[in-house]
């Protein structure tokens, strides 16, 4: 087990009354999605769960989740890991390759690239649409 996962575990239970960043400081990297979740007939689909993960380097795992709306619409604001977790973004914004998927139909699964930003106050939504069988 990497030291990254052991702090992640350490994380989860230290942070039972208190959240990630309280414990470990802020997050080194920010970005904001949105975006529709349609079925194969172009249907909107409601309360389904987008999940963004596996952004390499540095972020291995979950970094944003969201459910979607009444509309089939979601918005999503994903945070890389704090700095005392994974290495600092080598500059003040950087393009990582993530997954996003619709977590009740992994053929759904999309490779993006997204800007993360280390001031989240740049970031701006980027619209990325989903289809579920």
């Amino acid at each position: 087990m990497t030291a990254a996962r052991v702090m992640m575990l350490v994380a989860g239970a230290l942070t039972a009354c208190a959240s990630v960043e309280d414990v470990f400081g802020p997050a080194i990297g920010y970005a904001q999605l949105e975006g529709f979740v349609t079925n194969g007939r172009g249907d909107r689909v409601s309360g389904v769960q987008v999940l963004l993960s596996t952004c390499s380097p540095p972020a291995i795992g979950e970094v944003g989740k969201a459910f979607t709306g009444g509309n089939g619409g979601y918005s999503m604001e994903a945070k890389l890991p704090p700095n005392s977790l994974v290495p600092p973004l080598p500059r003040d914004s950087v393009i990582l390759q993530c997954v996003l998927l619709a977590a009740r139909d992994t053929s759904s699964t999309r490779h993006v690239d997204l800007w993360f930003w280390a001031d989240p106050t740049r970031v701006a939504p980027v619209a990325i649409d989903l289809t579920i069988r």
